[in-house]
């Protein structure tokens, strides 16, 4: 049997967290997730303080791409509607424009762009960009929450962690196992950084998330 769950980002805080409802309780059942529509993994988590320009400081939300975070950039807007810069990028090359007042970068994200931090009024800068060096996501984790199962064998003991996934692999839809008697449990997939963060995957309001599970006992 497959069990299919929904959810909005309104609906779930605004995380990738579902709940899921069975036909009969779990106990003596295996389970395996085995299909999901989610958020890509951002490229680059949101930051705060990123640019600085006439005395106004701005802040970024998370980049799926480079070529995304371009277009964040360039929809940076002042108080009298005119763009702050405008961002390209195209084949490992980023470029910024300043507008009509300097810019300045934050320190990092500079650094990896190989852009000057200080950026004059009316130039364009460009830098080469290590894409894969730069992708801050490794790879998607999937956790029961509300039951407890025989999840990952990790130091000596069982977790609640189902499965992990990158973005361009298919699901593993390794089994698992209840110890309750649960007709219903949470799911809860997070993203798990390069440096080994585990961070929610931001959902938007409407945005509209699935996941699939297989039942089978």
């Amino acid at each position: 049997m497959i069990v299919r769950t929904q959810t909005t980002g309104q609906a779930s805080a605004n995380v990738c967290r579902f709940s899921v409802v069975m036909r009969e309780p779990s106990i003596g059942k295996r389970l395996s997730l085995v299909r999901t529509t989610l958020p890509r993994l951002p490229f680059r988590y949101a930051r705060q303080n990123q640019v600085l320009a006439d005395g106004v400081v701005y802040s970024l939300p998370d980049a799926r791409t480079l070529a995304h975070l371009a277009e964040v950039l360039s929809g940076l807007i002042d108080a009298g509607g005119k763009q702050v810069l405008e961002a390209f990028y195209s084949n490992n090359e980023f470029e910024i424009c300043a507008g009509d007042e300097a810019v300045v970068l934050d320190a990092d994200l500079a650094a990896a762009l190989g852009l000057p931090e200080n950026l004059a009024a009316g130039e364009c800068y460009a830098g080469a960009v290590d894409e894969e060096e730069m992708n801050e996501s490794d790879y998607y984790r999937a956790t029961v929450e509300h039951m407890e199962i025989d999840g990952f064998f990790e130091d000596g003991k069982h977790t609640q962690i189902i499965d992990e996934f990158r973005q361009a692999e298919e699901l593993p839809q390794t089994e698992f196992t209840s110890k309750d008697n649960a007709i219903s449990f949470g799911l809860y997939l997070q993203a798990v950084k390069k440096d080994g963060t585990v961070v929610d995957i931001a959902v938007q309001n409407t945005e509209r998330i699935c996941a699939w599970l297989k039942v089978v006992g």
